[in-house]
């Protein structure tokens, strides 16, 4: 009987010992700061960034899963993940205190004037003989917004006409064993109306902007009529859409022509642009079609790369314009907070998700951009010059 107190007392005072060492080490692990600064928990201190190497392990096949199990243990609850936690510095936010409370939207101040520009001088900019000289005769050009409002105004060419290439080639992209897929959603009976209509405006003279008559690929995030906002599921937009999105309206207002929806990642939630499903497929890089396009705008930065349109239309939150117009070669721009409309569109984090435009040129961008936003700031200049050289390129 002695003998057995005698072990279970030992046992109980190992297991007492053993807490109270893992109580400790654990009150070390959760410190990150226990090194750097003598400051009582709980007061404001002073940040800096500390760009040391992150000591993590890389792991992949048989030794991650066999990691994975080993953070399922109680050795690796109580030991394994403290330790990694403190090596990357991911408690870093339970010693900081903000002194200002936190701010879920951006603060814009409110645009109260417009920007006044001499239309003589912006005209002369944008009419530089050096910025007019044509390409070398073995070099690729891209159709730009400037160039199609010229060849309208010359007679070389009609919205009528270009549109109705453009849908030929929409069809001829998406034949062969390997199909563009930039396209996912066209309706000619719907195209080649608008195109009639600024055909029309054009014969008259009345065109209501530089954008009349462009054609414009949006992608599929936004509501279009008469097209299925699918957000690039099989699932959602089982009905037409009634009503346009903002950036939509503003495009009808200044007689572009809308020729089709653009494809995109399901969701908006990845950056290359597969989407296998039976609506979508997955777009191909128009410069290499075994390379993807980006995501999620992998559409709109497709047929832009692809010379199917001079403008598309995306939304960017972490990338999705930007990335693939890199990828692709071309232009794209993410609105700025509270610049551009996002009324009428599927936005799942309203903070950092904004339409922006891809195009074939930075001037192509700068038009559309500033079709889309209301006024502009004194210091923003080029917005205001684009908006009022339209009615000018266009006499």
């Amino acid at each position: 009987v002695v003998q057995i107190t005698t072990t279970m007392s030992l046992v109980v005072a190992g297991v007492l010992v053993l807490g109270v060492l893992v109580v400790l080490f654990r009150r070390w692990l959760a410190d990150p700061y226990s090194k750097i600064t003598d400051k009582p928990r709980g007061k404001a201190i002073s940040t800096v960034y500390n760009l040391g190497d992150l000591v993590l392990p890389k792991l992949a096949g048989r030794r991650l899963l066999w990691f994975s199990r080993l953070l399922d243990s109680v050795i690796g609850r109580w030991l394994v993940i403290p330790i990694a936690i403190r090596q990357s510095n991911a408690l870093m936010l339970r010693r900081f205190r903000m002194s200002d409370n936190p701010t879920y939207y951006p603060i814009v101040k409110p645009l109260t004037e417009r920007c006044q520009v001499n239309f003589a001088s912006a005209y002369a900019e944008m009419e530089r003989p050096e910025r007019r000289q044509p390409p070398s005769t073995d070099s690729f050009e891209f159709t730009s917004v400037t160039t199609l409002a010229e060849a309208y105004r010359s007679g070389t060419a009609t919205p009528l006409s270009v549109v109705e290439a453009i849908l030929s080639a929409i069809e001829s992209s998406d034949m062969g064993p390997k199909p563009l897929r930039a396209i996912v959603q066209f309706n000619k009976e719907e195209a080649m109306r608008m195109a009639g209509e600024s055909t029309s405006r054009l014969k008259s003279g009345d065109l209501l902007s530089i954008l009349d008559g462009i054609p414009v690929a949006v992608k599929e995030q936004f509501n279009v009529v008469p097209y299925h906002m699918r957000v690039g599921t099989t699932f959602l937009g089982e009905e037409p859409s009634q009503t346009d999105a903002t950036v939509v309206q503003k495009l009808r207002e200044a007689g572009a022509v809308i020729v089709g929806i653009a494809n995109m990642h399901e969701l908006g939630t990845g950056t290359t642009g597969c989407n296998p499903n039976r609506y979508h497929g997955l777009s191909r890089n128009p410069y290499n079609v075994n390379y993807y396009t980006g995501g999620s705008s992998s559409g709109s930065a497709a047929a832009v790369a692809a010379g199917l349109v001079p403008i598309a239309i995306g939304a960017d939150g972490g990338g999705s314009v930007r990335i693939p117009a890199s990828m692709c070669g071309v232009v794209g721009l993410k609105g700025t907070f509270g610049r551009i409309s996002e009324f009428g569109a599927a936005v799942t984090a309203s903070t950092v998700m904004h339409p922006g435009p891809l195009c074939s040129t930075v001037e192509d961008a700068a038009i559309v951009y500033s079709e889309f936003t209301a006024g502009c700031s004194d210091g923003n200049l080029m917005m205001s010059l684009l908006v009022q050289t339209q009615t000018i390129l266009l006499a």
